[in-house]
């Protein structure tokens, strides 16, 4: 293993290797990398291997090899349906992309405030649980009327504040809205290439409805997010500069307060969705693993690292392999296995009571694996950025909603 640095890097030298002959058997990515990866080939399986081929091989395929003991006799069915469907969401059919371990976005918020909000707001919640209990049912809605009104009574709730609610990534507060809502994001046609679903149309009218609301929840002091101020929730969540702060879990670590500054606690982000029957309303983030092929190497050379790599994959997704690389070489992700969450190990973990741990029991517990899958494909990647764009654009500068979107629109399109 080499380490080549973050994300965007790596892509990057992935996407030179392939005429340069230096492809790795194995690389961690998100899934709209493997979209460029395989957006680059000229043929099927020039540079990506197609993992439905090893998934149910007879010889070596998830529950064929028990060199693991047990536990390497975990199917795919296993592991969390949603993390395991990510890597079929590609123009291509097939498995592309393994999850390694995983996260959400989740919202932690100051307990302490938010009991002294309730006296006003719900007197009958007095206690922490009985306020956790709210907060895990909360409609975005009715959050967002708590929010104005704990404006209202700032110098009793917490005179220190800014703002109520800080939300770290403006592209999954976009994209989860607009799938909460029930509005098309993206689709792939078939002929493989990507397409805009909220471009025109009764689609296109929501999506400026929904970036309206944002933009009135700047303007009225409810909202800021890192791409309105270049900064991230954490550090006014600590200093109580806000009292909600929504980000990763795989990151909550870094909002805990020094010391005993004020109680804590972590829930699901409240939902738009005005379903009941629509649960697949959580963005899905963190490493995925994909595998390659060296074009300075035969065919068979490949296939014969790739059967290594295969055993490694299966290894390092294995129950308490996956558990402890998640648990305790991470930060606030979880396991892709659902037997992970019967360990030993994992119980034990939870024991910490910390932001880490109750953050990866609202994933568990109240998420519950109910997350959403966008399509990946050739401009994606650039899709996401310029919506994420688009919300500090109506919020700092003199731009339209209608305008604004058109333009990140029509930028997507020449990725694609």
């Amino acid at each position: 293993m080499e380490y080549q640095g973050d994300y965007t890097t790596t892509r990057e030298k992935i996407e030179k290797s392939f005429s340069a002959g230096t492809t790795p058997t194995i690389a961690v990515a998100y899934p709209d990398h493997v979209a460029n990866y395989l957006a680059l080939e000229n043929n099927p399986g020039q540079f990506v291997y197609n993992l439905a081929d090893y998934v149910n091989d007879e010889k070596i395929g998830f529950t064929k090899q028990a060199f693991l003991g047990e536990n390497s006799r975990q199917g795919a069915s296993d592991f969390i349906a949603s993390f395991y469907d990510e890597g079929k969401q590609y123009a291509k059919e097939g498995i592309y992309s393994l999850p390694l371990y995983k996260s959400s976005e989740v919202m932690c918020y100051n307990e302490d405030a938010l009991l002294r909000e309730m006296k006003f707001w719900k007197p009958e919640i007095v206690s922490g649980d009985a306020l956790k209990d709210y907060m895990t049912t909360l409609s975005w809605v009715d959050f967002i009327a708590l929010c104005k009104d704990i404006l209202v009574h700032k110098d009793t709730v917490l005179n220190t504040m800014d703002v109520p609610l800080y939300y770290d990534s403006d592209a999954n507060f976009f994209i989860s809205k607009i799938c909460q809502l029930e509005i098309p994001y993206a689709s792939i046609d078939s002929n493989g290439k990507g397409h805009i679903d909220f471009e025109t149309g009764a689609a296109r009218t929501k999506a400026e409805e929904l970036l309206t609301h944002i933009k009135g929840l700047y303007d009225e002091g409810v909202l800021r997010t890192k791409g309105t101020e270049n900064k991230y929730g954490s550090d006014f969540f600590k200093n109580g500069k806000c009292l909600f702060t929504v980000g990763s879990s795989g990151g909550t670590g870094y909002s805990m307060p020094d010391g005993d500054a004020f109680k804590y606690n972590v829930c699901r982000v409240p939902s738009s969705s005005s379903n009941p029957e629509n649960t697949n309303l959580y963005v899905s983030q963190g490493p995925t693993i994909t595998f390659l092929k060296n074009s300075s190497l035969s065919s068979a050379e490949n296939d014969r690292r790739m059967h290594y790599a295969w055993m490694f994959a299966k290894y390092i997704t294995s129950t308490n392999v996956n558990a402890d690389l998640a648990l305790n070489h991470s930060e606030g992700y979880i396991p892709v296995r659902k037997s992970a969450f019967s360990t030993d190990l994992y119980n034990e973990w939870l024991e910490n009571d910390d932001l880490v741990t109750k953050s990866a029991d609202v994933l568990v517990n109240d998420i519950a694996g109910n997350y959403l899958n966008t399509k990946v494909f050739k401009g994606s990647a650039e899709l996401r950025e310029q919506v994420s764009g688009v919300i500090a654009t109506i919020c700092k500068q003199s731009i339209s909603v209608t305008d604004a979107l058109g333009s990140a629109i029509n930028v997507a399109k020449t990725f694609m």
